[in-house]
């Protein structure tokens, strides 16, 4: 059983200007001379999709070095960094986080280290491609924080609401709250006035009276979150990202079940959603009176097994080393190989199966560790062929009542392995769907309108129901998360049409069924209603 982790006072102010020296370079390894050498006040920098100095450092495959001494009062501290892609922390020349790796935005913490008087620090930064980000912070742990409310019986959560993303400090609110834990604040906060609409976290404590058996509980959310379940931690994907779903499953003793869930929002939209489900064992029990939300899916199992074809390389080149018959894609093959004459590391899988599918809503989920391909009827709809630690990927689609050709491509490069593929079919619900308001500004003689589509695995255009979000910081209308400009639309096997609506009729309309390419821009006024 994991033990729950402390909570930590919040990071300390920004540093004194001009402490940094800051050396840049134009390639993803501190190569050679810098391209640039200034002294930046803080490591502080969120530079989205541009560069830390435009026309002299490019926006992709850059690194940089900062150095500094800080003076320190005695005591332990620890260091924190938010990054988006790799990092280094060195501390007194030695290394306290290593995160020297290509991923999504993700936070890293030393250890406690014992710090006195000054103190030389170096942090090492490169960026692959997409957004750039980092930030280092550091902060006295001092002594052991009180530990966390005692969670209550019944059909009540308790809820605490912090206005830092580290559940930092003292919560500026306290609240019960009943029922299912289901919200989608979107750009809003869930107490205006008193909780932040950005950079804020939540705690809910609950002991939940469950039958024993085997549970799977589910949260979707954007962005961070934590799961303790019998004070055992099941989920943990503490990182900025869109709204994305992560199950686990655990064994559990009948009886009252302290449940604890912990949720940071970054910026833009919020959403955080839990529900849980018996998978075997037991005989009733749930969601404590009622409180588990009604499962939005279910689970499309094969009706035959995948053909799996095995190569002893990265690439599925030459013939396979090994071709056999697998039941299910759900594989976690640590350190070992998956069979006779492939290899522990640098190997690469074909998985091949028709599925018999009804007309309806379908999500694909992998999870892979480390690159992933899927294809629908030898179409591409997701393209994560990279090295990466245990992530997934989702794409949903509309689907007419027919057989499918289902194919997963996965190559490992080294260290664990593990590979898994679920099909869901989605129950229709009652919220919006199609049209998207943008009122700019809203009157009732001249709304303008942005209907979004995405391209099906029938090839045809089926509207998307996004609901209420968010506006990016830029004012560009999101399309999964990624602002809509020229440099930024649906990735490959993910094609967008956009039609921007005025007075009924349509004044533009972008992409095609090849490749969705939006190019307008939708103002940040007060009343947007976007994805």
């Amino acid at each position: 059983v994991a033990p729950a982790p402390t909570p930590l006072p919040p990071p300390s102010a920004k540093l004194p200007a001009g402490q940094w020296r800051g050396e840049y370079f134009n390639n993803r390894d501190l190569l050679g001379t810098p391209a640039l050498v200034r002294n930046d006040a803080t490591v502080d920098f969120n530079w989205g999709m541009g560069s830390p100095a435009a026309g002299v450092i490019g926006a992709d495959n850059f690194s940089a070095r900062w150095t500094s001494t800080l003076n320190l009062p005695s005591g332990v501290y620890r260091f924190r960094a938010t990054v988006d892609d790799g990092v280094r922390v060195f501390v007194n020349d030695r290394l306290v986080i290593d995160g020297w790796r290509v991923q999504a935005a993700a936070t890293l913490e030393s250890g406690d280290i014992a710090l006195s008087g000054a103190v030389p620090v170096r942090v090492e930064y490169f960026e692959a491609t997409g957004e750039a980000r980092i930030t280092l912070t550091w902060f006295l742990t001092g002594g052991a924080p009180p530990p966390p409310p005692p969670p209550p019986a019944g059909d009540v959560w308790t809820a605490e609401y912090f206005n830092n993303a580290d559940l930092g400090g003292a919560p500026v609110l306290v609240r019960a709250e009943g029922g299912s834990i289901n919200y989608n604040w979107g750009t809003g906060s869930p107490a205006p006035g008193i909780v932040n609409s950005d950079f804020f976290s939540a705690r809910w404590n609950r002991a939940v009276n469950l039958a024993g058996g085997t549970y799977r509980f589910r949260v979707a959310v954007d962005d961070a979150v934590r799961l303790f379940v019998n004070n055992a931690l099941i989920i943990d994907q503490w990182r900025q990202q869109g709204v994305t779903e992560f199950s686990a499953e655990i064994a559990l003793p009948a009886g009252a079940i302290p449940i604890r869930l912990e949720y940071a929002d970054f910026t833009g939209d919020a959403v955080i959603r839990l529900s849980w489900e018996l998978v075997s064992g037991g005989g009733g029990g749930g969601g404590g009176g009622g409180s588990m939300p009604e499962p939005s899916w279910s689970r499309v199992k094969p009706r035959q097994p995948y053909t799996g074809e095995y190569f002893a390389n990265r690439d599925l080149s030459g013939a396979p080393a090994l071709v056999r018959q697998d039941s299910d894609i759900d594989f976690d093959w640590g350190n070992g190989s998956p069979g006779p004459g492939v290899p522990a590391d640098n190997f690469s899988v074909r998985w091949t199966n028709t599925f018999r599918l009804d007309k309806g809503k379908y999500r694909f989920i992998t999870e892979t560790d480390d690159g992933v391909r899927l294809y629908i009827n030898d179409r591409l709809v997701i393209d994560k062929w990279q090295t990466q630690s245990r992530r997934q990927h989702t794409y949903e689609t509309s689907l007419n009542s027919g057989d499918y050709v289902i194919r997963m491509e996965y190559f490992d490069e080294g260290g664990a392995a593990f590979a898994r593929l679920r099909v869901e079919v989605l129950k229709e619900s009652g919220g919006p769907i199609g049209n998207i308001i943008t009122c700019v500004p809203p009157q009732p003689q001249n709304y303008a309108w942005i209907k979004l589509y995405r391209l099906d695995g029938n090839n045809q255009w089926y509207s998307l129901g996004r609901g209420i979000g968010s506006v990016s910081a830029s004012g560009f209308l999101k399309i999964d998360g990624l602002p809509v400009d020229e440099n930024r639309f649906g990735g490959a096997g993910e094609p967008y049409k956009v039609e921007q609506w005025i007075d009924g009729k349509v004044a533009r309309a972008t992409g095609d069924f090849q490749r969705g390419e939006p190019i307008f821009r939708v103002r940040a006024f007060a009343d947007n209603v976007t994805p």
